[in-house]
């Protein structure tokens, strides 16, 4: 059988792994090899040798393709190998989690059963409204006593003169003028000098 002419197509398949990137290697070699023949024979920019040259570029461009991809079929590999590790890990955990729930809930269940009463539950002899009510009119009548306890205290401590009496009482003197109580809002309104300024004006 003789040498593969450079007009013949290799047809390949390929999944882009390492078996048939070699593969396309050992025919890129024949075929460099066939053009190194070709050469001997004919001279360059005869048809044959073209047609070789072109084979032999399109198997090299062909080559090229396949190891990209083969590079890019390792990277998603990988990654769906540890998007697997991960989902694994955290099954494992639902897993182990699961079994302490089943564990627990068995446990509780057990206790549940073998629980034995010994007593019935206690019912209040009556109703406990008036008890309440009864708390709140006894706080009430406290915090008015309270109250007017510490009014009349404050009014005890309290040794200022109030009235004209207490004055000639304690005194022994005299009142010559008392000063009403001023509220804060009529003070400000006489010491307000505006009112004068637009009387003057």
């Amino acid at each position: 059988m003789g040498p593969r002419t450079p007009d013949e197509e290799v047809p390949i398949t390929t999944p882009r792994d390492g078996t048939t990137i070699g593969f396309l290697k050992a025919q890129l070699i024949e075929r460099q090899m066939e053009l190194s023949q070709l050469r001997q024979v004919y001279r360059e920019g005869t048809s044959r040798v073209r047609q070789a040259e072109a084979s032999v570029q399109k198997l090299r461009r062909r080559i090229e393709m396949e190891v990209a991809a083969q590079a890019a079929n390792e990277t998603t590999l990988l990654a769906l190998e540890r998007d697997l590790r991960a989902t694994e890990t955290v099954y494992l955990e639902l897993r182990k989690k699961l079994n302490q729930i089943d564990l627990f809930l068995d446990m509780n269940r057990r206790q549940v059963q073998s629980r034995i009463v010994i007593e019935p539950a206690l019912t209040p002899r009556g109703s406990e409204w008036k008890r309440k009510v009864a708390i709140g009119v006894l706080g009430a009548l406290a915090s008015l006593v309270l109250g007017l306890g510490l009014a009349g205290y404050r009014e005890y401590v309290d040794h200022s003169l109030q009235t004209e009496d207490d004055v000639k009482r304690y005194l022994g003197m005299e009142v010559l003028a008392t000063i009403p109580e001023v509220r804060h809002g009529e003070l400000r309104v006489a010491t307000d000098p505006l009112p004068l300024i637009s009387q003057d004006g």
